[in-house]
């Protein structure tokens, strides 16, 4: 199977953050910083993401560019 990459638009964020919250996934910051792994708390205008180390990071929805991704896609 072949990957593909979902990339979910700064204006598409506040609407969506919700619907992959455990979800593994590339968040990419306003000041360039890419994370990788999953947002396990939704706080009003804050979410809390742990990343690939363990490492927590309260990180303001505004300040995020943009989401990626990453799924299986059928042949």
């Amino acid at each position: 199977m072949g990957k593909r990459q979902l990339r979910i638009k700064k204006a598409e964020i506040p609407q969506k953050i919700a619907t992959y919250l455990g979800t593994e996934i590339n968040l990419i910051q306003e000041n360039g910083i890419t994370l990788h792994g999953r947002i396990v708390q939704i706080m009003g205008e804050n979410v809390l993401f742990q990343d690939s180390r363990r490492q927590k990071h309260h990180i303001a929805i505004a300040n995020i560019q943009e989401i990626q991704i990453d799924y299986s896609a059928p042949h």
